[in-house]
């Protein structure tokens, strides 16, 4: 309502064997990305139990890459399986176009940062257990 302040939020803690990270590619000149990808996996015995991606940049607003997620959950997070679920990136995304990266290379960096993010997130889940 216009007249209440938000004045807590709470956020859960995630799930031992969780890990994140982030991964951009930065504007030249201001350094925001221009496309950059956010990961979030959970591992329990090996598997990855959740996996939660999220791209900005890519689009014109934040977006979560529900492919990637899916290609995930349920299974080890080997190099292969993470290239396998990183090339699903862009699927079903409308990328935008500048001066400084047309849709097609956003397309293509979306993919990239997004296998790098999983990597990262990967190794940390790895080591946090």
């Amino acid at each position: 309502a216009p007249d209440e302040v938000i004045s807590e939020i709470r956020v859960p803690a995630p799930p031992a064997g969780s890990a994140s990270a982030y991964a951009k590619f930065p504007h030249p000149a201001s350094r925001f990305a221009v496309v950059g990808a956010a990961a979030l996996l959970t591992l329990q015995d090996g598997v990855c139990r959740r996996a939660r991606v999220a791209l900005t940049g890519a689009a014109d607003k934040a977006v979560r890459a529900r492919a990637v997620e899916a290609a995930l959950e349920g299974g080890p997070l080997t190099p292969e399986r993470i290239a396998a679920a990183a090339s699903k990136a862009a699927e079903g995304l409308e990328c935008l176009g500048d001066l400084v990266a047309s849709p097609e290379y956003r397309a293509h960096l979306a993919q990239v940062y997004v296998r790098r993010a999983l990597t990262a997130a990967a190794e940390r889940a790895r080591a946090s257990r």
